[in-house]
C-alpha cells in the first residue's frame, strides 16, 4: 500500500472508496497493489530512499487507464 497526495491524482476527486482506494481525509489517498520488485523498473523510477511503488491494475482504477503512455 502506498499513500500518494491527492493533488497527484486528481482524476480520483469524487470517487468512492473500495478495498484498493482510501482517501485518508487528509488530502491524501492510499492505494493497494502489488509491490513493485523488478529492479530495472525500481531504477527507473529513481525513488527516493525508504518510498516504494505499487502496480494498480487500470481495471480497478478505469479512471486512470488513458493516462500512460
Amino acid at each position: 500500500m502506498v499513500e500518494v497526495p491527492l493533488r497527484l491524482l486528481p482524476e480520483l476527486a469524487g470517487r468512492a472508496a473500495c478495498a484498493d482506494i482510501r482517501f485518508t481525509g487528509y488530502g491524501s489517498v492510499l492505494l493497494r497493489g502489488d509491490q513493485v520488485d523488478d529492479p530495472v523498473v525500481l531504477a527507473e523510477l529513481d525513488l527516493p530512499t525508504g518510498e516504494s511503488a505499487v502496480e494498480i491494475k487500470t481495471s480497478r482504477l478505469p479512471e486512470l487507464a488513458g493516462l500512460h503512455a
